[in-house]
């Protein structure tokens, strides 16, 4: 089923004098502590993660944003410095953004310290130092008005918690220090924006301090100059010594500097505007002065964020092992209550060895393999190609190539295969292009190889490994699958150095990459390798434009007419002739049906910016995209059931996102770790049961937190009414299991279940049942106990009786759960905020249409960026797997997981 549905402030005395009308100038970066493999990957993957936050906090996010909970600003009385806005000078002031468990967009202030390292922000730990609590957590030096003018640097950890206080009372405002990590272009914050000195043991009483802070929702930025006093307040509860300065408005985020000059001739930093109980009554700001146990807590921050040296690797752990017998076994947090994840440290391949690859491709493999399995659709019951009017059939001869062209090998399912490339020109002169339908499983080849201007089973200019995770593919393309992504059918990838050290264009050369070209050109030369002959096929013909009418194969493509291009030419280059005698590459023999029905008409894929885009990212080693390791639609077919959940524990995994388990009819259980969409979704496959086992005769599945574990539960409802709770099921497997009801008559009637928050309980721990009568019931707090207390919510009703498929979810953002349910006539409609008193109303997500009554298995889960789970996950009746971004009152951003079978 194919389914398509600047200004600088001016102050009084010293400060003014030391703060510049001009950005401060960026350093170089500084010099990386090591060499390696692993810190050049480590520094990558931390400018991944700075480019990641970056896209996600865009301006309408950061504008969305509402103070950390100060007071709201005041009337001034005669007398009060007022406050201005910040245009600029302290660019080292900035805003410290984050998301709370129910999405909610806050902020507050925090400064750039001067360190050793040059990462470490100071600010109020009521608001930094709970950034564990809080998921998307960035600072943005110099912010103002949803502009990023430094760029974004993420919060790797902080370093609270040191009182403010000197001496003088008893002081309960705390400060807290963080780390942040370098933005996208590597530059640590310190060298982007400069930093304030730390000036301690200062007196209360001070003239000429600037605050700087924010205000109100978006947030604006303002300050103020003035005489600081001593004030203590020693109210209920508390008792604290303060600094206050007498300023028009307050505060609305803590974290705000009091600047003073530097010993050193610089900005310095006397303290931070609090957040502190019994202040705001007056036109003033109140701030923690920064003593003793601050400068400890600094040196403290100091020691921690500086570079480690790179210590022997570790044998890995086995994914199934156990904790060591007596170890501690970290309690599972709900994810808005989990630390920020530390990602985990990328695995870094090594290149290929090509003495070794060179020795395995003889000439009796090479000439032995067969083209790529998913080469052009031909044969004898295929339809032939619609002929177009005046169109020549140009003859093509066997000849031993040239040396820009030549042939990719790789052994897979077994077998030796091959698929035909072109070398481009490109800065690193290691660039190789070919179809996408060749390589969109790159990474699961074997001995993946290129040998330019292959013939005969020789290789001229010898052989070329492929890097590890360097195949570029349009991510389009492995969403869409074959035919309808057929115009994205193109592929590049960067190739190892030969075994004597040389690149490949400096062994063979390189054609130009053209894109944007007119369809209809002369004198174009087609090469390509047929799976039946030793030698490729050369062909001089003119080019033209075909728009398919094939609704499953759409788009427009470069076809030309040339004889005998058979199954194998597959990645064959389009050439034409360009200034001194040099090449160009217009198209790949790919796109309408992987290359054309018949062998004497081929295709390309058109090359526009898309093209251009691809290439860019191959030159310049971006992250590649990536099919997910979810497999084919032919195997889903068979999953019987999905249940959502944070199953997974390891500390290595990302537990921002929810696990995927399914049931396959044959008995087998598979885990899915979720990876969030940077990563593909799920990450890793891994085995719970075998094809075989009891739970072939399980009948509904669903996921909960039942228990309160590590780990969350699952409930499964078996075929003879046996209902079974399985706790803390996690990457190693079932842990044990509890019997809610044993074997009966009426268990066998419940056809859907689905666990959700809908009962007090802040867990997921709330069954509803769908009774084969239509009668609907919910069992709140269900644990290890048993099934807690039933409501009927519904009783026997005809209606119902066809509601095939419910997923419980966080569809509407407020307090308890909704209901989806998909009908037998195809219909979809969400049941929001649903009680142990009944339904609240109900939205139609989809009219009845037949596309819908294929939805076979529906599961919602946290799978993207938003921390609810909102995220339809969907099996169709051919095996496709889609997925539904953020859904609310619409169904959004559909995603393929698992394409349609071809």
């Amino acid at each position: 089923m194919d389914r398509f549905g600047t200004g600088a402030w001016v102050g009084v005395g010293l400060l003014g004098a030391v703060l510049s009308l001009t950005p401060p100038a960026v350093a170089a970066p500084r010099p990386a502590s090591t060499d390696s493999a692993a810190a050049r990957a480590g520094q990558a993957q931390e400018r991944l993660e700075a480019a990641e936050l970056d896209r996600f906090w865009t301006t309408g996010r950061l504008r969305s944003a509402a103070p950390d909970g100060r007071i709201s600003s005041r009337s001034s009385p005669d007398g009060v410095a007022p406050s201005t806005a910040v245009n600029a000078g302290v660019e080292m002031v900035g805003a410290f953004f984050w998301i709370d468990a129910r999405g909610k967009v806050g902020y507050c202030a925090a400064t750039v310290v001067e360190s050793p390292h040059r990462n470490l922000i100071i600010g109020s730990e009521t608001c930094m130092g709970t950034a564990g609590n809080r998921r998307r957590v960035a600072f943005v030096p110099g912010y103002q008005d949803g502009r990023k003018p430094w760029g974004l640097f993420p919060v790797k950890f902080e370093h609270s918690r040191a009182t403010g206080d000197q001496g003088k009372g008893q002081a309960r405002p705390r400060v807290a220090i963080a780390q942040v990590g370098p933005n996208t272009n590597g530059v640590q914050v310190q060298d982007a924006v400069g930093g304030v000195e730390l000036v301690t043991d200062a007196p209360y009483q001070r003239r000429d301090v600037r605050f700087v802070g924010y205000q109100g929702q978006g947030p604006r930025r303002y300050e103020c100059t003035g005489r600081t006093t001593g004030f203590t307040d020693a109210g209920p509860g508390r008792a604290a010594s303060l600094l206050r300065l007498p300023c028009e408005g307050h505060p609305e985020a803590s974290g705000g500097p009091l600047l003073v000059p530097g010993a050193k001739g610089q900005v310095g930093a006397t303290g931070i505007a609090a957040d502190w109980p019994g202040t705001g009554n007056d036109a003033a700001v109140y701030g923690i002065g920064f003593g003793r146990e601050v400068r400890a807590l600094y040196d403290r921050a100091v020691r921690i964020a500086g570079p480690r040296s790179s210590p022997a690797p570790a044998a890995p752990l086995p994914e199934s092992s156990s904790p060591a017998p007596g170890s501690p076994s970290p309690k599972r947090q709900a994810p808005w209550l989990r630390s920020t994840p530390v990602p985990p440290t990328p695995r870094v391949e090594a290149d290929p060895d090509p003495a070794a690859l060179d020795a395995y491709w003889t000439p009796e493999r090479m000439l032995n393999a067969q083209p790529t399995e998913d080469s052009r659709h031909v044969g004898r019951d295929t339809p032939p190609d619609p002929p177009l009017r005046r169109e020549l059939m140009a003859p093509s001869k066997p000849f031993n190539g040239i040396p820009v062209v030549g042939t990719f090998f790789y052994t897979g399912r077994g077998n030796d295969h091959f698929c035909g490339g072109t070398v481009v020109k490109s800065q690193h002169r290691n660039i190789v292009i070919s179809a996408g339908h060749c390589l969109d499983d790159g990474d699961a080849k074997k001995n993946l190889s290129f040998v330019p201007q292959y013939h005969d089973g020789q290789k001229p200019h010898g052989l070329f490994g492929i890097r590890p995770g360097r195949i570029y593919i349009d991510q389009r393309y492995y969403d869409k699958g074959h035919k309808a992504g057929a115009d994205l059918d193109f592929a590049f990838v960067q190739l190892t150095a030969r075994k004597d050290g040389k690149q490949v264009q400096d062994v063979v050369g390189g054609v130009d990459l053209v894109t944007n070209a007119p369809y209809d050109q002369p004198k174009v030369r087609l090469i390509g390798y047929p799976g039946d002959a030793p030698k490729p096929l050369d062909c001089t013909s003119n080019t033209s434009k075909f728009t398919s009418s094939d609704s499953k194969v759409p788009g427009s493509f470069l076809r030309i007419a040339c004889d005998g291009y058979k199954a194998g030419t597959s990645g064959g280059p389009f050439l034409i002739p360009r200034p001194n005698n040099q090449l160009g590459v217009i198209g790949v023999i790919g796109g309408y049906y992987t290359g054309g029905k018949t062998p004497n008409v081929s295709f390309s894929s058109y090359f526009d910016n898309d093209v251009t885009k691809l290439f860019n990212a191959a030159v310049s080693s971006a992250p590649p995209a990536g099919r997910t390791l979810l497999g084919k639609a032919q195997t889903w077919q068979h999953a019987y059931s999905m249940a959502s959940g944070y199953f997974v524990t390891d500390p290595a995994s990302d537990d921002e996102y929810m696990d995927l388990i399914v049931q396959w009819d044959d008995g087998e259980v598979s885990l899915y770790r979720g990876a969030g969409e940077r990563g593909n979704v799920f990450d890793k496959e891994i085995r719970l049961a075998s094809p075989g086992s009891v739970w072939q005769h399980a009948r509904e599945i669903t996921g909960g937190d039942f228990t309160g574990g590590e780990a969350e539960d699952l409930i499964v409802r078996w075929k003879d009414g046996e209902l079974t709770l399985y706790p803390d099921v996690d990457e190693r497997g079932f842990h044990g299991e509890i019997q809610l009801q044993k074997p009966n008559d009426l268990w066998e009637n419940a056809h859907a279940i689905t666990a959700g928050r809908y009962a007090t309980s802040s867990r997921r721990n709330d069954l509803i049942v769908r009774w084969s009568d239509g009668e609907v019931s919910l069992y709140a707090d269900v644990s290890a106990s048993g099934l807690g207390t039933e409501h009927m919510l519904l009783k026997p009703n005809d209606l119902w009786k066809h509601a095939h498929e419910i997923a419980a979810g966080d569809y509407t953002g407020n307090d308890n759960h909704d209901l989806m349910v998909r009908w037998s006539d195809g219909e979809a409609t969400v049941y929001p905020d649903l009680t142990v008193n009944g339904f609240r109303g109900e939205y139609q997500l989809k009219a009845p249409n037949s596309t819908w009554t294929h939805a076979k298995v529906v599961t919602a889960g946290d799978y993207t960026e938003n921390p609810w789970p909102d995220d339809l996950i969907i099996r169709w009746s051919d095996g496709e797997v889609s997925l539904h971004i953020d859904v609310d009152s619409k169904l959004h951003g559909e995603r393929t997981l698992v394409a349609p079978p071809r």
